[in-house]
């Protein structure tokens, strides 16, 4: 019983191709089209990312509408984290592009809720920013929110029909991420003096650097340099660094900054007679392009 549809349909496809075989591409491509105009006309799109803590980030909410399909008036509803992400009122940049005729975007209307409506007079179509949305994190290292969007209202502004929509929610995780790639950091000493040494082979957005000493692996630790350490690198090129330090310490720190102003330590070096390096491998970390 189960077979008979692909039964009727085998013996129909034969039996054309026998007596009509012209009809076939034209069946053929009926069903093709039919099959392609399942597929919802707007795509609604939030997108996902990650956040170094107490950093901002922006995030984007498109819409890409079919060029047969006109997009009226659009309301929609985004859930997020509180505990992770915050925004406050005007961090809301709606419609960036200007394609609505009327709209607003309500960044408050309930904790960990926005509201987002926009219309079209005459409607519209193609990829639409809908609204860029700057969050603040603060949560804790390894926190993430999902970016929940659910659709209030969407239609078309001739007949009012409500326009099929299919929608891919998005996330921001809240990480520790530095813009460095550290090669090396090496303290030596040589009579009253420690010279500290270290090498990045690339460097994205940092401002400078610290250095942080210490009698212990576990610190207490002291800062050393009175101002930052002017960072002279750039992503596509290896630098070192030289620091010289007269106080008597066993273990040194290095702590780069970025222009943000987040700061991220790096595992500290034992001071001996000769060179203490990392291990002498290279520490890489994850280095964010969407920022």
């Amino acid at each position: 019983m189960f077979n008979q549809p692909t039964t009727f349909w085998k013996t129909t496809l034969q039996t054309m191709w026998r007596s009509r075989p012209f009809l076939l591409p034209i069946l053929l491509f009926g069903m093709f089209t039919a099959s392609a105009a399942a597929q919802s006309p707007v795509q609604l799109s939030v997108e996902t990312a990650s956040v170094n803590p107490d950093a901002d980030i922006v995030v984007a909410i498109t819409a890409d509408v079919a060029v047969d399909t006109q997009l009226g008036f659009i309301s929609l509803e985004l859930a997020y984290d509180p505990t992770v992400l915050s925004i406050e009122t005007g961090d809301c940049q709606r419609d960036p592009g200007g394609t609505f005729d009327v709209g607003f975007c309500n960044e408050t209307f309930e904790a960990g809720k926005i509201r987002l409506n926009g219309g079209s007079f005459v409607g519209t179509n193609g990829t639409i920013v809908l609204a860029n949305l700057t969050f603040r994190a603060i949560g804790a290292d390894g926190t993430s929110s999902p970016l929940t969007l659910s659709v209030r209202e969407i239609n078309d502004p001739a007949t009012g029909a409500t326009l099929d929509t299919t929608i891919t929610n998005g996330q921001v995780t809240v990480e520790n991420e530095t813009l460095i790639v550290l090669a090396s950091f090496n303290a030596m000493v040589t009579d009253d003096t420690t010279t500290l040494t270290w090498t990045t082979a690339a460097e994205i957005d940092n401002a400078g650097f610290n250095i942080y000493r210490s009698n212990s692996a576990d610190g207490p630790w002291v800062k050393v340099n009175d101002a930052l350490i002017p960072a002279e690198g750039s992503p596509f090129s290896s630098t070192s660094y030289t620091f010289t330090d007269s106080a008597d310490a066993a273990y040194y720190m290095l702590e780069d900054v970025d222009i943000n102003g987040f700061a991220a330590p790096h595992p500290p070096v034992a001071v001996n007679e000769s060179a203490n390096s990392l291990g002498g491998a290279t520490s890489i970390v994850f280095i964010p392009l969407a920022y």
